[in-house]
């Protein structure tokens, strides 16, 4: 009893109703609260201001399926203690959106903005951050900063519902960076790695990775030594060149379905002798 009595107050399950605002009142109980979820509702800005009495306890805070447009980073940076942030919306696992039997109008947070303070201070317990299927038109870092010891984060945009203008990926330097799902946006073929050093999971599925077939040289992928996972499915790539994966030593799956390859040359993936999955 004792064990659901301290379940029940310090997570808090709010989904499927139709809160517009964060009413401050969530953060009041007998039990400092860890764990909010306010999925399937009408939030139209994911914001921390509302959530200042739990600021010295909050630890994870899913916005998944709302009417979401502003990620507000600046109140957000109060919450000290946060570690998981999802605003994304995974409309493929999302059975509420998918259901017609549903009379709800649902929504996938469509985030367009993110306000930030340059000098905010980045979380130091933050870990997991999803902003699946957004609306960005740009990722860089600075919007981002506070959540900057991230080891965990999905930006990947597979919308299916709005005709959208994929977003435009330049460098960000997350440092402990172990999972990064970069799918379904723009991703230069030539785009920096080396300041994810960390990863161990890499994801760049139909991220239109060149305007035209190309073929996967050395440079591709520098730097991700500790790179075990590597996903580049539906990239348009046309061939693989000798030795294409010199700096993935520790490389065990390679996905490269649904491209358009018709040259692999001999020595292409010698330089990754632990491969065990192609």
């Amino acid at each position: 009893v004792k064990s659901l009595f301290i379940f029940l107050t310090c997570f808090r399950i709010l989904n499927r109703n139709n809160f517009e605002l964060i009413d401050p009142e969530i953060c009041n109980g007998p039990q400092n609260l860890l764990y909010l979820d306010l999925k399937e509702n009408k939030i139209q800005i994911a914001s921390g201001e509302a959530l200042s009495n739990c600021s010295h306890s909050l630890q994870a805070v899913n916005f998944e399926v709302n009417a979401i447009s502003t990620l507000d980073t600046v109140s957000l940076s109060s919450l000290r203690k946060l570690r998981s942030l999802i605003v994304g919306t995974d409309i493929s696992n999302c059975k509420a959106l998918k259901s017609t039997s549903s009379n709800r109008t649902l929504n996938s947070n469509p985030i367009s903005t993110i306000l930030y303070n340059e000098s905010s201070v980045p979380l130091p317990y933050f870990r997991k951050l999803d902003l699946h299927t957004n609306f960005l038109a740009n990722l860089t870092e600075e919007p981002l900063n506070i959540f900057n010891q991230s080891t965990d984060i999905k930006f990947s945009l597979s919308h299916p519902v709005h005709d959208v203008t994929n977003t435009s990926v330049t460098t960000l330097m997350f440092p402990n960076l172990q999972v990064l799902d970069f799918s379904e946006n723009f991703i230069h073929p030539d785009y920096n790695y080396s300041y994810h050093q960390s990863l161990t999971h890499l994801s760049i599925t139909n991220s239109k990775i060149a305007d035209k077939p190309y073929i996967i040289k050395q440079t591709n992928f520098r730097g991700l030594h500790k790179l075990k996972t590597l996903y580049i499915r539906r990239n348009r790539v046309q061939g693989i060149s000798n030795e294409s994966f010199p700096f993935l030593p520790a490389l065990q799956t390679l996905d490269l379905i649904f491209n358009a390859i018709s040259t692999i040359q001999e020595d292409a993936f010698r330089s990754i002798s632990g491969l065990q999955n192609l």
